[in-house]
Protein backbone atom coordinates (compact mmCIF):
# COMPACT_ATOMS: atom_id res chain seq x y z
CA UNK A 1 0.00 0.00 0.00
CA UNK A 2 1.38 3.20 -0.97
CA UNK A 3 1.82 5.88 1.71
CA UNK A 4 -1.11 8.64 1.77
CA UNK A 5 0.30 12.01 0.23
CA UNK A 6 0.89 14.58 3.13
CA UNK A 7 -0.23 18.30 2.85
CA UNK A 8 1.45 20.88 5.39
CA UNK A 9 0.30 24.27 5.48
CA UNK A 10 3.13 26.61 5.99
CA UNK A 11 2.03 29.82 7.82
CA UNK A 12 3.69 33.31 6.06
CA UNK A 13 3.06 36.93 7.25
CA UNK A 14 0.14 38.84 4.89
CA UNK A 15 1.29 42.41 4.03
CA UNK A 16 -1.84 44.28 3.44
CA UNK A 17 -1.12 47.88 2.37
CA UNK A 18 -3.50 50.76 2.78
CA UNK A 19 -4.43 50.83 -0.99
CA UNK A 20 -5.16 46.95 -0.34
CA UNK A 21 -7.35 48.03 2.59
CA UNK A 22 -9.36 50.52 1.12
CA UNK A 23 -10.34 48.34 -2.07
CA UNK A 24 -11.08 44.95 0.34
CA UNK A 25 -13.37 47.50 2.35
CA UNK A 26 -15.17 48.84 -0.88
CA UNK A 27 -15.32 45.93 -2.20
CA UNK A 28 -16.44 43.63 1.34
CA UNK A 29 -19.13 46.46 1.72
CA UNK A 30 -20.61 46.28 -1.54
CA UNK A 31 -21.04 42.52 -1.11
CA UNK A 32 -22.64 43.25 2.48
CA UNK A 33 -25.26 45.60 0.88
CA UNK A 34 -26.10 44.16 -1.86
CA UNK A 35 -26.50 40.80 0.01
CA UNK A 36 -28.05 42.11 3.05
CA UNK A 37 -25.50 39.76 5.09
CA UNK A 38 -24.46 41.07 8.40
CA UNK A 39 -20.80 40.12 8.20
CA UNK A 40 -18.11 39.11 6.11
CA UNK A 41 -14.50 38.28 6.83
CA UNK A 42 -12.05 37.66 4.20
CA UNK A 43 -9.57 35.14 5.76
CA UNK A 44 -6.74 33.27 4.23
CA UNK A 45 -6.49 29.32 4.57
CA UNK A 46 -4.61 29.05 7.59
CA UNK A 47 -7.44 31.26 9.43
CA UNK A 48 -5.39 34.54 9.46
CA UNK A 49 -7.93 37.24 8.75
CA UNK A 50 -7.50 39.30 5.92
CA UNK A 51 -10.69 41.96 5.92
CA UNK A 52 -13.63 41.95 7.80
CA UNK A 53 -16.50 43.95 7.77
CA UNK A 54 -19.91 44.13 9.19
CA UNK A 55 -20.42 43.51 12.71
CA UNK A 56 -18.18 41.21 14.70
CA UNK A 57 -16.42 41.67 18.29
CA UNK A 58 -12.73 41.15 17.74
CA UNK A 59 -12.47 37.96 19.95
CA UNK A 60 -15.41 36.50 17.49
CA UNK A 61 -14.00 37.06 14.39
CA UNK A 62 -10.88 35.55 15.35
CA UNK A 63 -12.65 32.33 16.20
CA UNK A 64 -14.56 32.34 13.92
CA UNK A 65 -12.09 32.79 11.03
CA UNK A 66 -9.99 30.16 12.96
CA UNK A 67 -12.62 27.15 12.96
CA UNK A 68 -14.07 28.18 9.39
CA UNK A 69 -10.56 27.31 7.77
CA UNK A 70 -10.27 24.63 9.93
CA UNK A 71 -13.80 23.50 8.71
CA UNK A 72 -13.03 24.14 4.95
CA UNK A 73 -9.70 22.28 5.13
CA UNK A 74 -11.93 18.88 7.21
CA UNK A 75 -14.41 19.41 4.26
CA UNK A 76 -11.56 19.36 1.77
CA UNK A 77 -10.52 15.91 2.82
CA UNK A 78 -14.13 14.62 2.79
CA UNK A 79 -14.07 15.86 -0.66
CA UNK A 80 -10.94 13.95 -1.79
CA UNK A 81 -12.74 10.63 0.07
CA UNK A 82 -15.41 11.13 -2.56
CA UNK A 83 -13.42 11.63 -5.33
CA UNK A 84 -13.64 15.30 -5.62
CA UNK A 85 -10.68 17.77 -5.93
CA UNK A 86 -12.17 20.23 -3.82
CA UNK A 87 -15.84 21.91 -2.53
CA UNK A 88 -16.30 25.32 -3.18
CA UNK A 89 -19.07 26.33 -0.74
CA UNK A 90 -19.77 25.42 2.66
CA UNK A 91 -22.86 26.18 4.34
CA UNK A 92 -23.76 25.65 7.89
CA UNK A 93 -27.74 26.55 8.52
CA UNK A 94 -28.72 27.38 12.15
CA UNK A 95 -32.34 28.42 13.79
CA UNK A 96 -31.80 31.53 13.43
CA UNK A 97 -28.12 32.55 11.94
CA UNK A 98 -26.20 30.98 9.26
CA UNK A 99 -22.29 30.62 7.76
CA UNK A 100 -21.75 30.54 4.20
CA UNK A 101 -17.99 30.07 3.33
CA UNK A 102 -17.16 29.75 -0.09
CA UNK A 103 -13.34 30.43 -1.96
CA UNK A 104 -11.73 33.12 -2.98
CA UNK A 105 -9.18 32.00 -5.55
CA UNK A 106 -6.41 29.82 -4.54
CA UNK A 107 -5.27 31.10 -0.99
CA UNK A 108 -8.39 32.53 0.57
CA UNK A 109 -11.80 31.96 1.91
CA UNK A 110 -15.10 34.13 2.43
CA UNK A 111 -17.03 33.24 5.50
CA UNK A 112 -20.68 35.18 5.34
CA UNK A 113 -22.78 35.65 8.54
CA UNK A 114 -26.34 36.00 7.98
CA UNK A 115 -30.24 35.88 9.04
CA UNK A 116 -33.00 35.57 7.94
CA UNK A 117 -33.23 39.15 6.57
CA UNK A 118 -32.07 37.23 3.52
CA UNK A 119 -31.88 34.15 1.53
CA UNK A 120 -29.17 31.93 0.80
CA UNK A 121 -29.91 31.65 -3.07
CA UNK A 122 -29.05 35.85 -2.63
CA UNK A 123 -25.94 35.57 -0.66
CA UNK A 124 -24.69 32.72 -3.05
CA UNK A 125 -25.16 35.02 -5.92
CA UNK A 126 -23.41 37.83 -4.52
CA UNK A 127 -20.57 35.56 -2.67
CA UNK A 128 -19.54 34.69 -6.59
CA UNK A 129 -19.66 37.75 -7.79
CA UNK A 130 -17.49 39.38 -4.67
CA UNK A 131 -15.23 36.39 -5.37
CA UNK A 132 -14.13 37.47 -8.24
CA UNK A 133 -13.95 40.96 -7.64
CA UNK A 134 -11.86 40.15 -4.71
CA UNK A 135 -9.70 37.87 -6.56
CA UNK A 136 -7.04 40.29 -7.90
CA UNK A 137 -6.80 41.99 -5.00
CA UNK A 138 -5.76 38.89 -2.87
CA UNK A 139 -3.26 37.50 -5.48
CA UNK A 140 -1.60 41.00 -5.07
CA UNK A 141 -1.74 40.61 -1.33
CA UNK A 142 -0.52 37.05 -1.76
CA UNK A 143 2.26 38.19 -4.51
CA UNK A 144 4.28 40.63 -1.56
CA UNK A 145 3.34 37.77 1.23
CA UNK A 146 5.96 35.36 1.65
CA UNK A 147 8.00 33.24 4.43
CA UNK A 148 8.92 35.43 7.67
CA UNK A 149 12.31 37.03 7.53
CA UNK A 150 13.40 34.89 10.97
CA UNK A 151 16.67 35.97 12.56
CA UNK A 152 19.55 33.29 11.64
CA UNK A 153 20.20 32.14 15.53
CA UNK A 154 23.08 29.22 14.31
CA UNK A 155 24.20 27.41 17.15
CA UNK A 156 23.23 30.20 19.70
CA UNK A 157 20.15 29.67 22.30
CA UNK A 158 17.09 31.47 21.25
CA UNK A 159 16.24 32.26 24.73
CA UNK A 160 18.58 33.10 27.56
CA UNK A 161 18.79 30.52 30.20
CA UNK A 162 16.91 27.76 28.15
Amino acid sequence: MAPEEVTYLHLQPVVIYEEDARDLAQRLDAFLKASRSSLVILIDRSGQIIAERGYARKREADELAALAAAAFAATEQVAKLIGENSFSVLFHQGEERNIHLSVVGESALMLTAFDDRTTLGLVRLYAGEAAESLMPVVQRIQSRSGPADLPDVGDRKLFAGS
